[in-house]
């Protein structure tokens, strides 16, 4: 199987693979939180099967309130294609999108797949980003900035509970 590195579009540009493409007529039913009536308005990071198959989404959006703050919506890997890297690649490019416009990325809350999964790889991939500023939703409300390294830990009711320094 041969995978596309991550590409970058918007919702039209999504629509246009799973409507030229039969494999993605159940796109929306296989990646979690990838809904397409919440698709709009949205930047999308997508990994194809074959340049075809859409197996892993990430999408951001814009804070309304807060034009310098970019929103996490998801990250979503079909379950076949897990553990392969993908949700890694998207994660990467989504800190590069908010690096390259300047903006501060708001992850809102982890579900408990992500709090394990994704937390600690995006913690990681912060670290490449020291200019980049997160904001986790924590307990506490912390912004993290970056200039220092950590990890993320715990989960009370889908927030990070701790932020290891």
């Amino acid at each position: 199987m041969e995978y596309s590195p991550v590409i970058e579009t918007d919702y039209p540009g999504l629509r246009t693979l799973v409507d030229q493409f039969a494999e993605n007529a159940d796109v929306f039913e296989r990646l979690d939180y990838l809904w397409d009536d919440l698709a709009r308005g949205k930047h999308h990071f997508l990994v194809l099967q074959n340049n075809r198959k859409i197996v892993a989404a990430g999408s951001v959006c814009p804070n309304p309130r807060d034009p310098g703050m970019l929103w996490l919506a998801h990250i979503s890997v079909d379950a076949q294609h897990k553990a392969q890297g993908h949700g890694t690649h998207i994660a990467n490019s989504i800190f590069n999108y908010a690096a390259r416009g300047g903006y501060v990325l708001s992850t809102g809350s982890f579900r408990p797949e992500g709090l394990q999964y994704l937390a600690p790889v995006m913690a990681r991939i912060h670290s490449q980003y020291p200019q980049l500023k997160v904001q986790y939703e924590t307990l506490t409300g912390e912004i993290i900035d970056g200039t220092r390294p950590y990890t993320l830990s715990g989960a009370r009711n889908r927030s990070i509970v701790q932020i290891n320094y």
